[in-house]
């Protein structure tokens, strides 16, 4: 499955990080943000379905994984609670 990954600048001075997943018939995109602050009292998850297509949102330690794609609903849920934080490993070894 081919993958594209973005790093986008939000409407504010956070970034959004958007991840195109493609099989070459469907294509699923994936966006990942932080939370802020006025975010953080926000259901932790939710579902929509605008059209053909269908979209997936869930909070995952400080940031949100919304899934988008003219999949299947449940396959799309399963992508986003799948999801982990995983911190970055510091560079500098004690």
């Amino acid at each position: 499955m081919p993958i594209l990954s973005i790093i986008r600048p939000k409407g504010t001075n956070q970034q959004v990080k958007h991840l195109i997943l493609s099989d070459g018939l469907s294509s699923i995109s994936v966006f990942v943000q932080q939370v802020t602050e006025a975010e953080k009292t926000l259901q932790a998850h939710g579902a929509v379905q605008v059209g053909s297509l269908n979209v997936f949102r869930q909070r995952v330690d400080n940031y949100w994984v919304t899934v988008i794609g003219a999949v299947p609903m449940n396959t799309l849920e399963e992508m986003a609670v799948s999801a982990k934080f995983i911190p970055p490993v510091s560079s500098k070894l004690n």
